[in-house]
């Protein structure tokens, strides 16, 4: 069954499934960044180099890049992110149930290398860690990020959570699935500095200054927060969302 056309959360995911792979930082991705990937894993997890289930995850990253990008002969593509999002849509389109299943093998593979001792299940000591080690997201948004997965809420990721956790996070459109959070928090706060904007800083600068007056006015009379919406930040020093 055909999927429907990408949304804006699924186009914004498959991204950001493009930097949690990026290993590097450098914007793009090379056949090389899922060896250190699968490499990461297993160390961060505790599985030795080498060990099965090391090479499972390594040979399945591997035969995402071999599958999607077929025509790199020499092994030296560098593929940017408009071209892995385009690569992977097309696939989906392609063969949808196809892609499926191979997202369930690449979920099966990180759960047996996260699983280093055999466990059956992923606690949130060692699932946090992994997150912050590969995507670069805060312990705060790792803890969030496994709380959102833990759906039945038993403090640990079963397999069959993890593999519809990927696959919901590449295939679904859904903005409550719990898959969603499979590679950490999609967005996170960026602080701004205080009242920049160029020509319009003066304007910028009167403003703040003016809500500060408001607020100390507010709070004379006890008028309660729930009413006022005021907190101790000027407008212009609140934490932005931003998509990164």
């Amino acid at each position: 069954m055909a999927l429907p056309p990408a949304g804006a959360l699924r186009l914004k995911k498959i991204s950001h499934w493009f930097d949690a792979f990026d290993v590097s930082g450098d914007g793009v991705l090379e056949r090389a960044d899922f060896v250190v990937l699968a490499d990461r894993y297993a160390s961060v997890c505790g599985t030795p180099a080498g060990a099965p289930a090391h090479q499972r995850m390594l040979t399945t990253l591997l035969s995402i890049w071999d599958e999607q990008f077929a025509g790199d002969v020499g092994l030296t593509a560098r593929i940017p992110k408009a071209d892995w999002v385009e690569a992977v849509l097309k696939a989906l389109d392609n063969d949808p149930e196809g892609y499926r299943r191979q997202l369930r093998l690449i979920a099966d593979a990180f759960f047996d290398v996260c699983d280093a001792e055999g466990k059956g299940v992923l606690s949130r000591e060692a699932h946090t860690p992994l997150l912050i080690a590969t995507t670069g997201c805060s312990p705060e948004g790792a803890n969030q990020a496994f709380d959102m997965m833990d759906g039945d809420g038993d403090g640990a990721l079963s397999r069959t959570q993890v593999c519809q956790g990927f696959e919901e996070f590449v295939m679904s459109e859904d903005p409550n699935a719990q898959g969603n959070w499979f590679f950490g928090p999609l967005r996170r706060p960026r602080r701004s500095p205080p009242c920049q904007g160029g020509r319009f800083r003066p304007f910028l600068s009167a403003f703040c200054a003016c809500r500060i007056q408001l607020r100390r006015v507010l709070i004379s009379v006890r008028l309660p927060s729930a009413i006022t919406g005021c907190d101790s930040q000027p407008l212009c020093q609140r934490p932005r969302w931003s998509d990164e």
